[in-house]
Parts: structure tokens; sequence; C-alpha cells
């Protein structure tokens, strides 16, 4: 059988009747819950898989009762047992730590309960919440908001690293700008210290220069006029 997953769950008169699961009122709730999850019922397999059914769907007499809830309470045991060993927590990064079990009968969950009260807390104490069709969609609503905020964490994280990067190298370019200010202030003070000795400042070489043209020297070449001007 090709599906992407399969589901399973209790077998009634409505699906003796019509030979076909979950077509009675369970049927109804499981569109509710695939609907709201937007899930494509036609593309899981769904079954029948019943533990503890008398005979024609008769009612069950009070020794049947007691032996098949013994059982049942054995059975969730088991699998929040099997759950807590399999770690599903530590494979999702920032998770709430705790897996959520559905069991899909309000009336098996309550019998559980009502037989074992110390299921519930058992359970949350191996990182497994039990959840029912009572309050599935909210918890459905509660992971999904945990979710959501878990990625808004994640986000802000982001920023907040890709702002410390963006800081260090504003840092690095400030220190270099300033480096090259000093730089340029120096070369500054240089060139001015030079242009005098060439061409302000007193006693200056071009001055010399064009005083030893006055007393008779012809010189090949011209000194720029520029020099001469200043």
């Amino acid at each position: 059988i090709r599906a992407q997953a399969a589901l399973d769950g209790l077998k009634g008169a409505n699906e003796d009747e019509q030979g076909l699961p979950f077509v009675g009122r369970s049927g109804q709730l499981l569109d509710l819950y695939l609907d709201v999850i937007d899930l494509d019922r036609s593309k899981y397999y769904i079954c029948n898989i019943v533990k503890c059914r008398p005979p024609e769907n008769r009612d069950p007499l009070p020794e049947e009762q007691a032996a098949c809830l013994k059982e049942h309470v054995r059975s969730l045991r088991a699998h929040v047992k099997e759950l807590s060993a399999k770690s599903y927590d530590k494979l999702v990064e920032h998770n709430i730590g705790y897996v959520l079990m559905f069991v899909p009968s309000e009336a098996a969950y309550m019998s559980a309960i009502s037989a074992d009260p110390a299921l519930p807390l058992d359970a949350y104490k191996s990182h497994v919440i039990l959840i029912n069709p009572g309050n599935l969609l909210m918890a459905l609503q509660l992971a999904y908001n945990l979710w959501q905020s878990s990625l808004r964490e994640q986000n802000v994280s982001q920023i907040y690293e890709s702002a410390e990067k963006i800081h260090k190298k504003f840092v690095t370019f400030a220190q270099n700008f300033v480096k090259i200010g000093n730089g340029l202030s120096q070369l500054s003070a240089t060139y001015e210290e030079a242009s005098k000795q060439l061409s302000t400042g007193r006693g200056n070489i071009v001055s010399q220069l064009e005083g030893w043209k006055k007393k008779g020297l012809v010189p090949r070449t011209e000194i720029p006029k520029e020099l001469i001007e200043e």
C-alpha cells in the first residue's frame, strides 16, 4: 500500500455496517482534525484495529471490561516508555523538550486515567504529554504558538548576530579611517614644511636660484612658474 502515513482507530457499528474504517462519528472527527492541519484523507491509509471487542458488538461482561482495561493501561504505559526512549525531542533544535502522545478516543483516555490516575504525571516525567480529542486542537495551537515564538527568537538572535558583525566591521573601518586621516594630516604638515623649504619660506631654494640668475647665471631649464609666483 502506497501512502504517506497510516491511521488506525476503534471499530464500531457504523464501520461494521459499511465495511469501511472511520465512517461514523469518529470519521467525522478525523475529517475535522485532518482539515485543521491541512491533510488530504485520500493520501493516507486508514484502518481499524480493535484489541478487545465482544462478538457481534455486544456489551462486554464486567470481567472482560476489567481485563481489557488493565491491558489498555499497560499498553499506554508501554507506548509512553517507547516514546521516551526514542528521544524524539532531541531530533529537532529549539524544541520544548516534550513529545505529544495522542489517544484518539476520549472514552479510552478517560478510562485509562480513571484506572491509573498517576499515568499523566508519570508520562510527563518521561517528557511525554498525553493528548486526547478534547484538548488536541488546543495542544496543536499551543505547539504552533511555541514554534512561532521559537522562530521569532531565532530571528532576533540572527539579527543580533548580524548587527554584531556589522558593528565589528564598522569599528575596523573607523580605525582605518582615523589612520588615513592622521596620515593625511601628517602628510599635509610634511608637505607644508617641504613647500617652505622649496619656495615659500625665508631663504628657500627657489629664491636663491632666482637670485643667481640675477647675478648672471643662465640655466638651460626654467623653474616652474607656480613655484616662482609663490
